[in-house]
């Protein structure tokens, strides 16, 4: 009933329809009643006799508009049974779930008559039963003025109504098809969502005479407070020798604010106030003032891949086991607690020549019927006690009135805006507008690697006029790899933080909001530290952050060469403009507690591949028949030398491949600067009248 009034109201309020015509409205608006029960509205049918004008046909998804495909690659024999992890749910019916709703029977036009005389005027008009008149005019109605701030019934602001309705971009690109490849990965176990899933230091003594001792972190302190959870992606591993996820953020605890524990001198024997380990929140909001969580953790891992993952530096343990594109690793079978996507696509814009996302400006939900990410037009602050706005009304943190009740928290300052982030296991909902755990269900633990090949030009002012940049934003681990090697280091559990790698001028940039420096004055001090002829400041792109919860007005860095990191590896290299082919891997993990965001952008001269999707228009005077779904559709591929279409001869089956609707074929590493076309073949023209 609610959500009808609210799409009523949207319309009324987008067409500025007078306050007298809004009363008639809710006259025929008070139906639904029955037997005397007033406000026992749940069940009502509202029929609508005008046509629908948004112009999509009313489908909902049943078990045939799903068929299960083998994915596995493997063919079924003594070493190989297909099992549920060997075919993938993929949606064939070709339609979109849709059900009509109040704003699909109007338009921008739309007017509203007050008093319809003639039967014309009725088709108009929503044709609504058992009107009942003079109760609703009796009742107490919240004043309506159309020109401020929509009112609900009871007569609350709308803090949602910004939010409400989103619509889905159109201009995501298929990033496969520019050689970008995403996987993500689901490490929902609902015991790592628990409140009492937390990471708390506490202090054990060693030595009873000399009061010696260790700070650590058990998994159990007390009868009333428990641990981190040994459980799901957590199983078998401990704080010393692995990462681990959490339901609650991680910061020091206050007891260790003992100068000699909480305390550190670096090399040169200027005191750190606190380093983080790899399970610590990088920030210190315990202390006075607060200590800032825009900062890496770095060093969690070598600074080089082994066999394809990130291997801890303490322990050597891989990462293999969250980032396999699989559910069974060395043997341990994950399907319980891990849910793996491959070819992720649609989460990035596109604009010239820079690919991006940022979660503070769209909401991305990943749809699994359809691979594809849903990014939305906008997105919805935070409200919490640490970010809100004045007037604000907090339906998740509840104080008792005078009377004990529970009621809804209503702020009277204003804290910091901080957007809900990035969730891409949480559809959108605007009601939902504390991502904190707190019992409304968010995914905190999850995933992500990226994975290209590019070229890095020597010649830009041939083939680009920007400079070739990879950016990055967001909580909490990310790595960078550029051929195995680790370039772009933003470990740990941390606030937003930032880097940059810009291949061409050779430099790396990270944000430490806690011991950088402004990033005129860091890269001042790279000059000072190092004899390489490097561009000026003002010649080279200057990084960001995208987002900074931090309360000082700038965000501080940290710069140095992509030389560096490759120094005293064998054999391995990445020049500015050296203009050979280059590997990067990202590897990207959200560990829970608090937020989650994102934001990339790169303008990576990809090595693209040929990548082909074979798509059927039923059009709406075709019945929709799975015969046309499974039919093989033929392909040929041909490539363009001397002026020629010829077959190409280091082509799988020299190119000749098979499609049925839905499905892609892709041909990587085909080199640079070749032609190719993609023909179907064995096209019935008197069945299908186009072919692209």
């Amino acid at each position: 009933m609610k959500n009808y009034f609210d799409s009523f109201y949207e319309i009324i309020h987008k067409n500025s329809v007078k306050r007298r015509r809004m009363i008639s409205l809710l006259l025929v608006l008070s139906v639904f009643v029955s037997s005397g029960v007033l406000w026992e509205l749940r069940d009502t049918v509202i029929t609508m006799v005008n046509e629908p004008l948004c112009g999509i046909e009313e489908h909902v998804h049943t078990d045939e508009c799903y068929e299960y495909r083998l994915v596995c690659g493997l063919e079924e024999n003594e070493e190989h049974t297909h099992t549920e992890e060997c075919y993938e749910k993929v949606l064939v019916c070709g339609y979109d779930e849709h059900t009509h709703t109040a704003l699909c029977y109007t338009d921008d036009d739309l007017t509203v008559r007050n008093e319809p005389d003639a039967a014309d005027d009725a088709e108009d008009t929503y044709a609504i039963s058992n009107v009942i008149g003079d109760e609703l005019l009796n009742a107490d109605l919240p004043e309506i003025r159309l020109d401020n701030e929509f009112q609900s019934f009871d007569g609350e602001a709308d803090q949602n109504a910004p939010y409400i309705n989103p619509q889905p971009l159109t201009d995501t690109i298929d990033n496969i098809a520019e050689g970008i490849k995403f996987t993500l990965f689901d490490y929902g176990d609902s015991h790592l969502e628990a409140n009492n899933n937390k990471y708390v230091y506490e202090w054990v003594k060693l030595n009873e005479e000399t009061h010696e001792g260790i700070w650590t972190f058990p998994q159990s302190h007390s009868d009333e407070e428990e641990g981190w959870k040994d459980s799901g992606i957590n199983s078998g591993r401990n704080p010393a020798q692995d990462i681990l996820f959490f339901a609650m953020g991680t910061p020091v605890s206050e007891y260790c604010h003992n100068p000699d524990v909480y305390n550190y001198r670096d090399e040169n024997g200027a005191v750190i106030r606190y380093k983080p380990d790899k399970n610590s929140y990088s920030g210190d909001y315990n202390a006075t003032p607060p200590y800032t969580g825009n900062r890496p953790v770095s060093g969690i891992v070598n600074n080089t891949l082994t066999n394809g993952y990130p291997t801890l530096k303490d322990s050597g343990n891989s990462l293999d086991y969250l980032f396999a594109p699989t559910t069974t690793v060395d043997g341990v079978d994950q399907k319980a607690y891990k849910a793996v996507y491959k070819d992720v696509n649609y989460l990035l814009r596109k604009d010239g020549n820079n690919l991006f996302y940022n979660s503070n400006n769209n909401y991305a939900y990943y749809n699994k019927e359809t691979g594809n990410f849903i990014v939305y037009d906008r997105t919805y602050p935070v409200i919490n006690p640490d970010h809100h706005k004045s007037e604000d009304i907090d339906y998740h943190h509840l104080q008792m009135d005078e009377n004990n009740n529970a009621i809804p928290t209503v702020y009277t300052d204003n804290k910091p805006e901080f957007k809900i982030g990035f969730f891409p296991f949480d559809q959108y909902d605007p009601t939902k507008r504390d991502p904190n755990f707190n019992g409304i269900g968010y995914d905190h633990h999850f995933g992500m690697t990226m994975e290209a090949s590019f070229s890095n030009y020597t010649d830009m002012t041939a083939q680009s006029a920007e400079p070739i940049v990879f950016k990055y934003s967001g909580d909490d681990d990310m790595w960078v790899f550029v051929d195995g090697v680790l370039v772009l280091d933003i470990g740990g559990i941390h606030e937003p933080a930032a880097g940059m790698i810009d291949f061409t001028n050779g430099l790396v940039w990270t944000q430490d909001n806690a011991l950088g420096d402004t990033a005129e004055e860091a890269y001042a001090d790279l000059c000072t530290r190092t004899s390489a002829a490097l561009p000026l400041f003002s010649n080279i792109p200057k990084p960001d952050n995208g987002v900074n919860t931090d309360e000082s007005s700038q965000s501080k860095w940290n710069v140095t060469t992509i030389a560096s990191k490759f120094a005293g590896i064998d054999g391995k290299s990445c020049g500015p403009n050296d203009g050979l082919k280059h590997e990067i891997k990202m590897f990207y993990l959200e560990r829970g507690g608090c937020y989650s965001n994102l934001a990339m952008e790169m303008n990576l001269p990809t090595l693209k591949p040929l990548t082909v999707m074979k798509e059927v228009d039923y059009r709406q005077h075709l019945v929709k028949d799975d015969a046309i779904d499974k039919k093989d559709y033929n392909f040929q591929v041909w490539e363009l030398i001397d002026g020629n279409w010829v077959i190409p001869n280091d082509l799988e089956n020299s190119g000749e491949f098979t499609l049925k609707a839905g499905e892609r074929k892709t041909f990587e590493n085909l080199g640079q600067n070749r032609k190719f076309k993609v023909v179907e073949v064995g096209v019935d023209p008197d069945i299908f009248d186009q072919v692209k």
